[in-house]
């Protein structure tokens, strides 16, 4: 039984699979990227990018496929009010669709009976977002992902009394309710430091900002990255061999999701085995710069604020001297 319920409701949770909650459940598919004639159409087309910058819901995408790529391939239009979760990258990332769109394979898309179910499961898969309940699921290698029959073959706890699902989904989604409002100010903050940022570096073939803080006066000056700091690379074997010693992997999707990691968390990152030479020559320090080498967006970046014998791998770091 649960620890919290609402009053009046007492009858038993029950298990089921989400296969058996949904109307219509599938991957998507992608068409093929050298076929110009496949883009730049008018279907919205969801990708990872998409769902990791949102807060949940999807009004409109980046990218855009035609109706030939769509009959070209096995992506299939998914109903607003449907869910979409992330299989690849971004695993576990969830968001509600608020129009009709087609997505990569990279998603486990699923059609509700009733928004009623939907706004539970939504909020269920949140909190296995939250909890990395992900984790023990997903196929290990080159990148972590999850597949189209673990997702629907998932067993979740779910009241059988359907106001009761009402009333959990509801609740939560009031806090989703706030948040959004609070990140909508976010925004506005950071379209304003966007502005700063603009005005306060000097414009290309500059060394003068066009603002700056009173009692500066002198030009700036131009040096090499490799002038102030140096880069180590990436990779690091995550098989134990002798005489090597126990550490902390730091992968992109660590540095993607946190923005920061410290020692706090230090816990939640895999553990491997390195050669003690490794540990001096990868080592993440303090106020490490990471640069990832392919991205969805530009601003996968990240910055290590407090970290202790920790390799990097599949990023790679910038160290300011």
């Amino acid at each position: 039984m649960e620890k919290i319920r609402f009053l009046g409701f007492d009858k038993e949770h029950i298990q089921v699979s989400i296969n058996q909650l949904i109307e219509k459940g599938g991957s998507g598919g992608t068409p093929s990227s050298t076929n110009k004639e496949y883009y730049n159409g008018d279907i919205p087309f969801l990708s990872i990018t998409d769902i990791t910058n949102s807060n949940g819901q999807i009004y409109k995408t980046e990218k855009y496929i035609t109706e030939l790529g769509l009959e070209n391939s096995s992506a299939w239009i998914v109903p607003k009010e449907s869910i979409s979760l992330a299989m690849y990258a971004s695993v576990g990332k969830v968001a509600i669709l608020k129009t009709d769109l087609a997505t990569s394979q990279a998603f486990y898309n699923m059609v509700f009976r009733n928004s009623i179910t939907r706004d539970f499961v939504y909020q269920y898969l949140k909190m296995m977002d939250q909890d990395r309940a992900w984790n023990k699921l997903v196929s290990t290698g080159t990148q972590p992902n999850l597949n189209a029959e673990k997702v629907k073959n998932l067993v979740i706890t779910v009241p059988s009394d359907l106001d009761e699902q009402e009333k959990i989904g509801g609740f939560l989604s009031s806090f989703d309710n706030l948040i959004q409002k609070q990140q909508e100010r976010i925004s506005l903050l950071k379209e304003l430091k966007k502005g700063y940022l603009q005005q306060m570096f000097p414009a290309k073939g500059s060394n003068v900002p066009k603002i700056r803080f009173k009692g500066f006066t002198d030009t700036w000056e131009q040096y090499k990255l490799g002038d102030l700091g140096f880069f180590k690379s990436n990779g690091v074997d995550k098989l134990s061999r002798p005489n090597e010693v126990p550490v902390n992997l730091l992968n992109y999707m660590d540095v993607y999701s946190r923005r920061k990691v410290s020692n706090k968390n230090a816990h939640e990152l895999m553990q491997v085995t390195a050669k003690p030479s490794q540990l001096i020559e990868n080592s993440v320090m303090k106020n490490d710069v990471f640069f990832t080498p392919t991205s969805e967006t530009p601003e996968d970046i990240g910055r290590v604020y407090v970290i202790e014998e920790t390799l990097n791998n599949t990023v790679y770091s910038y160290h300011l001297m």
